[in-house]
């Protein structure tokens, strides 16, 4: 992925519905990026990536953009909070997504 390209594909995986930025489709895998755990501006951190089967994903190519990645982000966060994670979010002065996630016994993620 370009960072300077102004569309990325993403596939959505049909059983969670989560949505992941491609890096390659070969041999039928699909290769992507893991959830996105960190924004600024249009530059992003990751987990580790994941490969799928290409019929259990669906592909689509949307526009590179904040809200892309601030929506990808956002699906990270409720995963947190679906792992048992109490998630405190926030907005800097030029309205980056901060969060603060931690378990009821010590801090575990922070953006």
């Amino acid at each position: 992925m370009n960072a300077h390209s102004s569309f990325v594909r993403i596939a959505t995986d049909l059983t969670t519905r989560k949505r992941y930025i491609v890096l390659a489709v070969r041999n039928g895998l699909v290769h992507v990026y893991g959830e996105i755990y960190h924004v600024k501006g249009l530059r992003a951190r990751h987990k580790p990536g994941i490969q799928y089967q290409r019929e259990l994903v669906e592909l689509e190519e949307v526009r590179y953009d904040r809200d892309l990645l601030r929506n990808l982000l956002r699906q990270y966060l409720r995963t947190l909070r679906d792992e048992g994670y109490e998630v405190t979010m926030g907005l800097t002065n030029k309205g980056e997504i901060t969060y603060e996630a931690t378990d009821g016994t010590r801090r575990i993620h922070i953006s």
